[in-house]
């Protein structure tokens, strides 16, 4: 078959555009059904309907980009061969382009490590721009008068790097309009850019907000984020950790609920894990924990201060320290706190003061606000375990006939945005989602940037900032 150089567009005749072709190819490519990624990693379990799209969407933008780079390497050889002769035939034009062919091919095997940046009659760049100069790190050191090392732990955040040094690369950068090219980190360092969140839950408002807050730190670091969903279940853990951890991430801040110390270094392929909330007398992984006992303490102390005599605990009793590990748990230690407190203050709590929950969801809450009061106990104040507790206990004292804050003060802990929004609006204890995360996205990186060098670091344990806001459910 013969095609005369003649009945090729012009712009392609004449070598001087590719971007048609290539661009409609690419919009047939980003056709494909998000459910292929599934089709790949069919053991991957389904992602929540809040973040339902991510894993599927970041597969698939990597497919794509591959895609494009073959394209652009075909149709790189197809010019350079019709610059060079009036005609050209199917078969020469195939042979021509084998050596572009063979790397891609080789590029598809090892994807999306493979280094496609190749010399070959010209370039054809990893960004696409000709020979446009992209910003690198380097360039960014030089503005801002510092090594290149020095540029990339700033723009990392860390925090060993004085603030005027951090202010002045950051300037440098945001003058040059340096973005952190994601594909160009993965071929220098075989990493896929990728942080993997797991976490227990994402239909209720706290965890949502962490695993927001979770992605905006990943992204401050040029990184981003698959945020999976556990729902408590070890199967779903288990192929977390082997579907995405070990396969597309670099590291996973993981919620465990399930599954052991030895099996998540077995399923995680030994990439970095950081736990959330695991407090161990023996960690073997690094952790943030939110600050249950401290904030618990808080609490109590501030139902004292605005006059309660009796306050009530609603979310665990003494039954939850006899079990297990349950002094360990997120609701054994903020009973600690809360006995911790009344210690502190010299009271001794009655039994009946502690109100376990079958679940930690509202209506429960409200069923319990209406035994209480139905019961006869006498209370004027109640610390709940968390904020959905405290809304729903409100409501149930509201069925009840009682008003909150003149009968009974009610404080929660969590911090949820919607808190202020409510009438009245609730008193809380609020971690503080952004330095739990800040502190969680530091461990994992300090755990990549050890990557074999020397010896490892000891686990280490931190623990979230806290403050307690005062609103109107205990304002007297």
């Amino acid at each position: 078959m013969v095609l005369p150089a003649s009945a090729l567009p012009p712009q392609a005749a004449n070598g001087s555009s590719i971007a048609a072709p290539a661009a409609a190819a690419i919009v047939l490519v980003k056709t494909l059904p998000m459910f292929t990624v599934f089709l790949l990693y069919p053991g991957l379990p389904c992602p929540s309907s809040v973040h339902g799209d991510i894993v599927a969407n970041q597969l698939l933008n990597r497919l794509i980009d591959t895609i494009q780079k073959l394209l652009i390497a075909f149709m790189h050889s197809v010019l350079n061969r019709v610059k060079s002769a009036r005609t050209i035939t199917l078969e020469g034009l195939l042979g021509s382009c084998s050596g572009d062919c063979a790397i891609a091919g080789r590029a598809w095997d090892s994807w999306p490590w493979h280094n496609w940046s190749r010399q070959a009659g010209g370039s054809v760049q990893d960004d696409f721009q000709g020979d446009a100069h992209m910003v690198t790190m380097s360039d960014v050191a030089k503005a801002a008068g510092v090594s290149r090392a020095t540029a990339s732990y700033a723009l990392r955040g860390d925090p060993r790097i004085v603030p005027a040094t951090a202010e002045r690369v950051m300037r440098a950068a945001r003058e040059l309009q340096y973005t952190t090219n994601l594909s160009a980190r993965s071929l220098r360092s075989g990493r896929s850019g990728i942080i993997g969140v797991a976490i227990f839950e994402l239909d209720h408002p706290y965890p949502s907000e962490m695993s927001a807050a979770m992605s905006r730190e990943a992204a401050r670091h040029g990184l981003e984020t698959i945020v999976q969903e556990t729902s408590n279940s070890k199967d779903n853990e288990v192929a977390i950790l082997q579907k995405v951890t070990s396969q597309l991430c670099d590291g996973t801040i993981f919620s465990p609920g399930n599954v052991s110390d030895d099996e998540i270094r077995a399923l995680s392929g030994g990439k970095p894990v950081v736990l959330l909330d695991d407090i161990s007398p023996d960690p073997v992984f690094d952790s943030v924990a939110t600050p249950c006992e401290e904030g618990s303490a808080a609490a109590i102390r501030h139902l004292v201060d605005v006059g309660c005599r009796r306050p009530l605990v609603i979310g665990a009793d003494y039954r939850v320290l006899a079990e297990d590990n349950g002094s360990m748990t997120v609701s054994g230690r903020r009973l600690l706190g809360c006995l911790n407190a009344f210690d502190d203050l010299g009271v001794a709590p009655a039994a009946e003061q502690f109100v376990s929950l079958p679940h930690w969801e509202s209506s429960d809450a409200r069923a319990a606000a209406h035994d209480l009061v139905d019961s006869g106990i006498d209370f004027d104040g109640a610390f709940c375990m968390t904020d959905t507790i405290a809304i729903g206990f409100v409501r149930g004292l509201a069925d009840r006939g009682l008003r909150v804050p003149d009968d009974v003060a009610v404080i929660g802990f969590d911090g949820i945005r919607e808190c202020e929004d409510y009438i009245p609006s609730l008193s809380t204890v609020a971690t503080d989602l952004n330095d739990l995360a800040a502190k969680a996205m530091r461990l994992l990186l300090d755990r990549l940037d050890e990557d074999g060098k020397g010896t490892p670091l000891p686990a280490r344990t931190l623990t979230a900032d806290f403050r307690l806001i005062a609103r109107e459910s205990t304002r007297r």
